[in-house]
């Protein structure tokens, strides 16, 4: 089989990660155009957790919960991959009437939490802090120790399909192959007036050098949800991130003018922390973007077209399962 991936985000990571384990692969190319439009997850605040969920509450929530553990599973089975990868605790802090949250998120109160704090309650979970250019460089240096194919750093202009085959029109050829994969994130989806994309929202976050923080906050990763903030630290970067972490509150941040307030609360949720001042060195601006719904977009669209899109802050986890779940899916097509 001649086989293609469109994307470099995760969601094409994943793709390619999979793909060069397939059995009758005879090529695989790769086309990234990060140099003209960087792929979101590569800068994502990227961490995968349970998030409270179990099974059989919805179909969403089982889809989510199995994407974990297929997370779970990569994790354990690629000692390489764990190199870009800190396994750790999420803490959830919430106020004592939130009963929604109390039921997701029952309180540990036998255990010693790295944060507590008399007016929330508090409980944890496990969560995997991931490193999104390690993640990315690993799967790189992969495909190209492979010789399988090769990486194409330029555009793809079209994609076109006949019975037998289907071609990527570049801006320098065109090229024959059996399946393409497209993971080219929320353009794609926009572009075909997905239902999951009429409303998207987009916003920043927050990235500081993390030097500022106590001892006992640096000794291994974590991330933190209170108030609908979200902290994440990472132990190799030493780097803290702040976020929004829903749909409500991302929306408030629609210009990097508008992180102050987000930096103003973040102060005032620890203010014993001893913050640095805003500035251009201790301050990176990065974008995130969803759409109205949480399903990820995972079909064929054609017989020999994927698609793979939409994953969110979920990509890493949704990545792993639904990429294996569509190459899958072409093996079938090949014994059909």
């Amino acid at each position: 089989m001649k086989v293609a991936v469109i994307g470099s985000g995760i969601a094409g990571q994943m793709l390619i990660y999979n793909l060069l384990k397939a059995k009758n692969l005879q090529k695989l190319d790769w086309y990234s155009a990060d140099s003209f439009a960087p792929a979101c997850s590569s800068s994502t605040t990227s961490i995968v957790r349970r998030s409270g969920i179990t099974s059989g509450v919805s179909p969403l929530g089982d889809l989510l919960l199995e994407s974990f553990e297929a997370f779970e599973s990569l994790y354990e089975s690629d000692k390489h991959l764990q190199a870009c990868i800190d396994k750790s605790l999420h803490y959830e802090l919430y106020p004592h009437d939130d009963e929604k949250l109390l039921e997701r998120y029952p309180p540990q109160a036998d255990s010693e939490p790295l944060f507590s704090r008399v007016d929330y309650k508090t409980s944890s979970e496990q969560v995997y802090v991931v490193y999104p250019m390690r993640f990315k460089k690993y799967i790189l240096d992969q495909f190209q120790n492979s010789g399988l194919g090769h990486l194409y750093s330029e555009l793809v202009v079209e994609v076109k399909e006949n019975k037998d085959s289907i071609f990527i029109q570049s801006q320098s050829e065109t090229r024959e192959y059996d399946y393409v994969f497209s993971a080219v994130g929320w353009n794609y989806a926009a572009y075909y007036q997905h239902p999951k994309f009429k409303n998207h929202v987009s916003g920043h976050y927050l990235e500081l050098s993390a030097h500022f923080l106590d001892s006992e906050l640096t000794q291994d990763s974590w991330s933190l949800s209170i108030d609908k903030i979200n902290f994440i630290f990472r132990k190799k970067s030493q780097c803290l991130l702040v976020s929004a972490v829903n749909k409500q509150s991302i929306e408030l941040l629609g210009s990097p003018s508008e992180l102050g307030a987000l930096y103003e609360n973040a102060q005032q949720l620890f203010p014993t922390w001893n913050w640095p001042k805003l500035n251009s060195e201790n301050l990176k601006v990065g974008v995130r973007v969803k759409g109205q719904k949480r399903y990820p977009i995972s079909e064929w669209t054609t017989p020999r077209h994927a698609s793979l899109n939409g994953l969110y802050k979920n990509g890493f986890s949704y990545a792993v399962k639904l990429s294996k779940d569509l190459i899958n899916e072409m093996g079938e097509k090949e014994k059909s």
